[in-house]
């Protein structure tokens, strides 16, 4: 006896198997994440209660893959306040932006920036992370110290080649359109790195990256997700977990 499988069973199965080792995967890394934060909350000391200020210029090494060029050093600048109370982990950060994009868009994506700030807090809040981003434009940005503001600045873009720590498309991004999806990931990807977290994807430039522990979790990790990815389909891997929560919970 024979069976015959049409290229859409066989498309559904493919889908299906995909789905469930994402699920998988999702449901491994929030546990993992439970079991991190657990352990970090486990001997609370009276300091961690307050809020601990956390400011340097994080370098990470890009080694290049000939000989004739030069290793580099990428990074960004962190900056954030962070706390164990009432058995929660509190991270407040302030985020000034400077709009720069076409003043006919700039409602439009002050809108958009407003829709992605609860969206990254959603993202956090899946790993234990109580995260309050305040995001500031323009004249409120203006409001903060001039040092402070002169570190922290993000350019926000209607558009922009390609996204960065310090340059925000929110509208479209090498000429593609960016849903609002599509910005969350932007955003929540983007502050990853001013908590100090490096890149976890693959690029031609720095080909000795340090990834996460399996070739599959570069792909799923918030900090080696692409702007095409779903930001509900990334997860925050322990190790990245760690580095957040080391100045009050150091791992060594």
């Amino acid at each position: 006896m024979s069976f015959k499988t049409s290229p859409l069973s066989l498309a559904l199965c493919l889908f299906t198997l995909f789905g469930a080792g994402l699920y998988l995967r999702l449901a491994t890394a929030s546990s993992e994440a439970h079991t991190t934060l657990t352990r970090c909350l486990a001997n609370p000391s009276p300091a961690n209660s307050k809020w601990k200020t956390i400011s340097y210029r994080a370098r990470h090494l890009c080694k290049k893959n000939q000989w004739w060029q030069q290793d580099s050093y990428m990074g960004s600048d962190v900056d954030y306040l962070i706390r164990a109370y009432k058995n929660q982990i509190q991270i407040n950060m302030d985020v000034p932006f400077r709009y720069r994009g076409k003043p006919e868009n700039r409602v439009e994506v002050i809108q958009r920036l407003q829709k992605v700030e609860l969206c990254v807090s959603e993202f956090y809040a899946r790993f234990g992370l109580h995260l309050s981003p305040t995001f500031r434009i323009d004249s409120e940005a203006e409001s903060l110290p001039l040092s402070l503001l002169a570190k922290k600045e993000i350019q926000l873009w209607d558009e922009y080649d390609r996204a960065g720590s310090s340059n925000w498309p929110l509208i479209r991004s090498n000429g593609f359109d960016i849903s609002e999806e599509q910005a969350c990931l932007i955003a929540t990807h983007e502050l990853g790195h001013r908590l100090g977290l490096p890149e976890r994807y693959k690029e031609s430039r720095c080909p000795d990256r340090v990834k996460p522990r399996e070739e599959s979790e570069s792909e799923d990790s918030i900090m080696g997700a692409g702007i095409w990815s779903r930001v509900d389909e990334k997860v925050l891997y322990p190790d990245d977990l760690e580095i957040i929560l080391d100045p009050i919970c150091p791992q060594h």
